[in-house]
């Protein structure tokens, strides 16, 4: 149990990094709530923009999941590797792509982007 919950503190679970597990979630949910948002506006189903707000949401959460993990892994990185610049352009675009999705994300939560498909006119 202690084996466990050290490698945990250093990024892994079971042998595993934990950030390659989970980065591949944001990486499909969100543009998938892309997705679900355009074909609900086409389709004018709020069904499909529910489904746009929970991808989103997962997505933007696991994100900041993933770059936790992401962040210890590069904590161990020493900058003359030869993958260390690689990594900084890695944690310094995928931060500023999460933080980007962050806003849409609180711009849905807080309803600046709310609307609903079946308004009377």
């Amino acid at each position: 149990m202690l084996k466990i919950l050290r490698d945990f503190v250093h990024g892994r679970f079971l042998g595993h990094p934990i950030h390659a597990m989970l980065v591949h979630f944001p990486a499909a949910l969100i543009p998938t709530s892309l997705i679900f948002e355009i074909v609900g506006w086409f389709t004018k189903n709020n069904l499909f923009s529910a489904f746009a707000f929970y991808t989103l949401a997962i997505g933007v959460l696991v994100g900041v999941v993933a770059a936790i993990f992401g962040s210890i892994d590069y904590a161990r990185l020493p900058p003359e590797h030869i993958a260390w610049k690689k990594a900084s352009l890695h944690g310094l675009l995928n931060v500023i792509w999460l933080m980007v999705f962050g806003v849409f994300f609180g711009a849905k939560i807080s309803g600046l982007s709310e609307y609903s498909y079946n308004k009377p006119s």
